[in-house]
């Protein structure tokens, strides 16, 4: 299991087969819309997993800033 880049998301979501698990965690992370995509794409670096357009339509308007 990789570290997680980012010291936020979870250890144990830091595996290629886990992006729909990422997603829905963000979706309920209390932090801006900004800060969870930028979540995901060190998410996706890490892993090399590329995210549809639609992984990140999954975080419009879960952000504390909406």
């Amino acid at each position: 299991m990789a570290q997680s880049p980012t010291g936020i998301i979870p250890e144990e979501l830091i595996d290629p087969a886990k992006l729909r698990e990422v997603v829905e965690w963000l979706r309920f992370a209390p932090a801006t819309f900004l800060m969870k995509k930028q979540l995901l794409r060190g998410w996706a670096n890490t892993t090399g997993v590329i995210p549809k357009a639609s992984d990140y339509g999954a975080l419009n308007g879960t952000g504390i800033d909406q």
